[in-house]
């Protein structure tokens, strides 16, 4: 059985969990592939706990926050009756947890592999990516002479870069997986992946996002630091890429949440009202700002005017999910909030707990918590399906990248 997992199935799933944008649109099943990891990982850590598994307190600290996060979410859909039906909440909490699902049943599930494991995934899926890469970038160059129908706008008197997926944050998210894979094998094969990394970064500059932006020069910053220069830290070194990003982040959370009316301005003003008008609970699962209200239509989007915005209506659902903080206070309430940022805090400080070990541990790891934080702030981005992609890949080269029984025995 496990051969079979680890030689067949884990280089499959990760395929399609890669190439979800494309595969969603050719068979609509494939829209759900993520959620259904995390309730595949969220039922591996339960049935774990029931058979005895010795639980670490990194683990409790994870559940309680969780369990209190659920309680309250689902008294305001009781007291509320905004979103009443329990599948559409269940389906809104997996959405809404899954990458902490996903990291803390990594160490059960990644008990299975060995390093020869990840490795001979790595060399299935890095050839395949690089092929993906190679096209990405011919579309990308003409894109830039040509419209060859690819762009979301201009910007900087460029079209921007959104390939078929029709929005450039979907480029961003998938080749943030190739550039974690080339690391890997870097990593594993001990050669130089710099051509391919290079390509990747290019398609990801050709976003024209500030976010991608950002992620490219945090990356390299980072990859010469610790790959070239071997230092251990560099906490210093980190200042001038923490002050871009704060202005990168600040000036687009002021560009999309306080100039003007958009969208996720829209989704600010009325989560305010909301923890005004519920306290000291929010409004439950599935009822604001979550893929689920917005496949569901909310009935608070009639209340507040959201269903009177282009792109916001039942019939043209364009920017109903575009946020995740205004989304967090707004389900959740203050108590609610409050907890969930005590989760999410601690998620990032148990990632970094994990980077001192070697190198590309620290390489990979600085580069997700920026990719995640940052994301947070501008977009939807950790309940976005690709965040259990990024989630899984650095939780399984973590683990064998530390190659370390303290490790194996945290994580």
């Amino acid at each position: 059985m496990k051969i079979i997992l680890t030689n067949f199935f884990t280089p499959v799933i990760l395929i399609i969990l890669i190439f979800q944008n494309t595969l969603q649109n050719l068979f609509t099943p494939f829209k759900y592939t993520d959620e259904i990891l995390g309730v595949l990982f969220l039922g591996l850590i339960t049935f774990c706990i029931f058979q005895g598994m010795k639980i670490q307190k990194r683990e409790i600290i994870y559940l309680l926050l969780i369990l209190s996060c659920l309680v309250l979410g689902m008294l305001g859909n009781y007291i509320f009756k905004y979103q009443t039906s329990l599948f559409i909440v269940f389906s809104d909490f997996i959405s809404t947890f899954k990458m902490f699902f996903i990291w803390i049943g990594a160490r059960y599930f990644l008990n299975l592999f060995s390093v020869r494991d990840l490795k001979r995934t790595v060399n299935i899926l890095v050839p395949i990516c690089n092929v993906y890469s190679l096209l990405m970038l011919t579309y990308a160059v003409l894109n830039v002479f040509v419209d060859v129908n690819m762009s979301y706008d201009i910007r900087y008197g460029i079209r921007s870069f959104a390939f078929f997926y029709g929005t450039p944050g979907l480029v961003i998210n998938q080749v943030s997986y190739f550039i974690l894979l080339l690391v890997a094998k870097e990593k594993y094969f001990k050669r130089s992946q710099i051509p391919m990394l290079i390509v990747n970064s290019f398609i990801v500059l050709l976003t024209l996002r500030s976010r991608g932006i950002v992620l490219i020069l945090v990356f390299w910053v980072l990859y010469y630091y610790f790959i070239f220069l071997k230092k251990k830290s560099i906490k210093k070194s980190l200042i001038p890429i923490v002050l871009v990003s704060l202005y990168a982040g600040y000036s687009q959370f002021v560009h999309y949440f306080l100039e003007g009316v958009t969208p996720r301005q829209r989704f600010v003003v009325g989560a305010v009202q909301i923890v005004k008008e519920h306290l000291p609970l929010g409004s439950g699962f599935a009822t604001w700002g979550s893929s689920a209200a917005a496949d569901n239509y909310s009935v608070l989007y009639y209340q507040y005017g959201i269903s009177q915005a282009w792109g916001m209506s039942p019939d043209l659902k364009l920017f109903l999910n575009d946020n995740y903080w205004p989304m967090i206070f707004a389900q959740f309430g203050i108590i609610g909030a409050v907890l969930f940022s005590s989760l999410f805090v601690f998620f990032i400080y148990d990632i970094t707990k994990q980077i001192k070990f070697n190198s590309y541990s620290r390489l990979i790891g600085y580069f997700y918590i920026i990719d995640v934080v940052f994301g947070s702030v501008q977009s939807s981005y950790p309940a976005h399906y690709s965040i259990v992609t990024l989630t899984l890949l650095l939780a399984m080269f973590f683990t064998n990248f530390n190659n370390s029984s303290v490790y194996r025995k945290t994580i």
